[in-house]
């Protein structure tokens, strides 16, 4: 047990207050110093059991699958949206000695044939969860699920371009961008640090940014959204997100980064969204 003793200031009578970090026993995944301070740190990439052996305060990263990208029509020039990234969790937070279970989200598939793309899997540790990414606009649907990023755009009819849908949670993702008629871009997927962008023309919008934490020693970005499908080019995705296509399937998102999937056009299926992640740090000196 690790014991952090710091001044409180603006006080006229100075008290010392303690922070107790806590500890867990599983095997560490990995350890690293920064600034004469060592941690030690667990990552769940599948189900599994975080057994905390002495309470105190912990950092946890919690992030659910991504939104798979919207499915589009073989041979038709019409583009489908990129999925939201799963929500993001980062914060510290003090756990009890005792179990909690694990779980991982998956990533939601990409859409088939004019069809929307399935919303991503809850990720969780104990009672701390985040919900999954939506799923992309597919062609000719002008409803599909939100999540914890909104999906982005497709085509709802010849003319008609979908709005991207909006967070379930604001403070877990973002917005999904609007996608255009026939001959033009899908919406991009949001992230879990910005909106994703609407099409431009031909081009597909760019899948919403996600979020950069140096949890493990290094800094690492995930939860980034889907990037849409366009007639002349895909959106862009980073941070663990498909980029879109333009003339075939959207790509899969990254495994384990929560990325949405990317959007299509001349093709009937969207990328798959990326499956969550749980990451738990302890301090321990």
């Amino acid at each position: 047990m690790a014991i952090n003793s710091f001044k409180q200031a603006g006080l006229a009578n100075t008290n010392t207050v303690s922070i107790v970090n806590g500890d867990f026993s599983n095997t560490a995944t990995g350890t690293y110093s920064d600034s004469g301070i060592d941690y030690k740190y667990i990552t769940f990439t599948s189900s599994g059991t975080l057994t905390v052996s002495e309470s105190g305060v912990f950092t946890l990263m919690v992030i659910a699958g991504g939104g798979g990208g919207g499915g589009a029509l073989s041979g038709y020039n019409a583009s489908s949206g990129g999925g939201g990234a799963g929500g993001y969790f980062e914060q510290e937070v003090f756990l009890n000695a005792e179990s909690f279970t694990v779980s991982i989200g998956a990533g939601g598939a990409g859409g088939g044939e004019r069809a929307v793309g399935t919303q991503g899997a809850f990720s969780y540790l104990g009672a701390i969860a985040t919900i999954g990414g939506g799923g992309g606009g597919g062609l000719d649907q002008s409803t599909w699920l939100s999540g914890a990023s909104g999906g982005g755009g497709g085509r709802t009819g010849v003319s008609v371009g979908s709005t991207g849908r909006t967070s379930l949670i604001p403070t877990q993702g973002f917005n999904g961008g609007n996608g255009g008629s026939e001959g033009q871009g899908g919406g991009g997927g949001g992230g879990a640090s910005a909106n994703g962008s609407n099409f431009s023309g031909g081009v597909g919008g760019a899948g919403g940014a996600g979020v950069s934490s140096s949890i493990t020693g290094s800094a690492v970005s995930r939860g980034g959204g889907g990037g849409g499908g366009g007639s002349s080019s895909g959106g862009t995705a980073t941070a663990g997100g498909g980029s879109g296509r333009a003339s075939a399937q959207g790509f899969a998102a990254t495994a384990n980064t929560g990325g949405g999937g990317g959007g299509s056009n001349l093709s009937p299926a969207g990328g798959n969204g990326g499956s969550g992640v749980v990451i738990v740090r302890v301090r321990t000196n």
